[in-house]
């Protein structure tokens, strides 16, 4: 969903099925989980991701970022947090975390807006 210039709301289908959600657990590994990739043939695509966990001991952030995302290099996305994010046709952005077992699995929402 949109809103043009003067106040009004549009809603745009992104894909071939239109808007999607999916819902990710970020394992331990370290490994990057990929989130969403941009479709070729598409301008361009709006993605809200959303950390959640929150309320939970221990819960961590997760960092997105490319393939090589690492807590060190990618945006932090702490509990309750969310950005929107607009990607081009070929680009993908992917999560990781740190934390140990037995901590709280990092869940990431993704919304595909338009």
């Amino acid at each position: 969903m949109n809103l043009d210039k003067g106040g009004r709301l549009w809603v745009t289908q992104s894909g071939k099925e239109g808007p999607g959600s999916k819902q990710f657990f970020i394992e331990p590994s370290g490994s990057a989980v990929l989130l969403a990739s941009g479709e070729l043939g598409l301008e361009r695509k709006f993605l809200r991701i959303r950390a959640y966990r929150t309320g939970v001991p221990n819960a961590v952030p997760v960092f997105l970022g490319d393939s090589n995302v690492t807590p060190e290099s990618g945006f932090a996305l702490y509990p309750l947090d969310e950005i929107v994010l607009c990607i081009g046709p070929g680009a993908e952005v992917y999560a990781t975390a740190s934390y140990d077992v037995g901590q709280a699995e990092p869940e990431v929402d993704v919304l595909e807006l338009g």
